[in-house]
């Protein structure tokens, strides 16, 4: 890990672990090769805890990434909802033909 990501990884871990975040819990340490060529213990962590990382980060730097995070996710959001309201209409559809084929026997 190069000093610039030490200083800037070590201070947000303390302060969340402060703060008394879970997020920073939810990060393991696996052995990965480094760039020297040597594993080194590397935090990892899943996608959901990853953007918890990035919302954390008290910087004006990160507003540009935490802004396209937030419009990503509404716009997945709004296709979800669309599915979904797609999804009844189809379900509507298919009962009213289920009911109008049971009429007719």
């Amino acid at each position: 890990m190069s000093i610039k990501r030490q200083k800037l990884i070590g201070p947000l871990k303390n302060r969340l672990k402060n703060e008394g975040s879970e997020v920073v819990t939810n990060c393991d340490q696996v052995k990965l090769l480094a760039e020297d060529g040597k594993m080194r213990e590397t935090d990892v962590a899943n996608v959901e805890t990853v953007l918890r990382l990035v919302q954390s980060v008290p910087s004006k730097k990160a507003e540009p990434i935490k802004l396209w995070l937030a419009r990503v996710g509404y716009e997945r959001m709004q296709e979800n909802i669309w599915r979904n309201k797609f999804k009844v209409i189809e379900k509507i559809f298919f009962y009213d033909k289920l009911k109008k084929l049971s009429v007719n026997c």
